[in-house]
């Protein structure tokens, strides 16, 4: 009798412990989309930022274009720095929740189900960090590739400079001959 006893006690903790992971994997999954879809909104509000930006740069003087693009990359620098400041809270806080969630509901489980618990907690938050290390990643890449642009527009703005000189000079060269001649 005891040994069904224990029996039936430990499928019913496996079932509970099923559906314990199955609700936790979809909330899981629930939030990373969410902050997948953070993320996306703030890249378009970025973007959106980006864009209404660059037309304000075409509207100013050469010195305000100096100012407007060194304050335009502290923002971008703030901004990024804000986001990667979020994202590293709300993972911790989904761990920090796993992590009580798994220790509330199996506190009266044997030494054994309660080590395989926390190997699972670890393994959860090995992930949650590769995926942080991922987003880090894709964020510098962001930001080199935002860097390479910049550079870019500005070595093509420097060379358009250099022309404008040169047509320059040569006009009053023109000009100076026509009028000796």
């Amino acid at each position: 009798m005891p040994d069904t006893l224990v029996g039936e006690m430990v499928n019913e903790l496996n079932e509970q412990e099923s559906k314990d992971i199955a609700e936790l994997k979809a909330s899981l999954e629930a939030e990373n989309k969410k902050r997948l879809a953070e993320i996306d909104q703030q890249n378009k509000e970025l973007e959106a930022e980006l864009a209404l930006k660059n037309k304000q740069l075409n509207d100013l003087s050469e010195q305000d274009k100096a100012i407007f693009l060194k304050q335009q990359k502290r923002d971008r620098i703030d901004n990024k720095e804000k986001r990667r400041k979020e994202h590293e809270i709300n993972s911790v806080d989904a761990t920090q929740k796993l992590l009580q969630e798994f220790e509330k509901g199996f506190t009266n489980l044997g030494g054994a189900y309660e080590q395989e618990r926390k190997k699972q907690i670890e393994r959860l938050q090995e992930k949650l960090k590769g995926r942080s290390t991922d987003i880090a990643d894709a964020q510098k890449k962001q930001k080199e590739e935002a860097d390479e642009k910049q550079k870019q527009a500005e070595i093509e703005k420097e060379k358009e400079l250099e022309r404008i000189e040169q047509l320059r000079k040569k006009k009053d060269v023109l000009l100076k001959h026509i009028k000796e001649g």
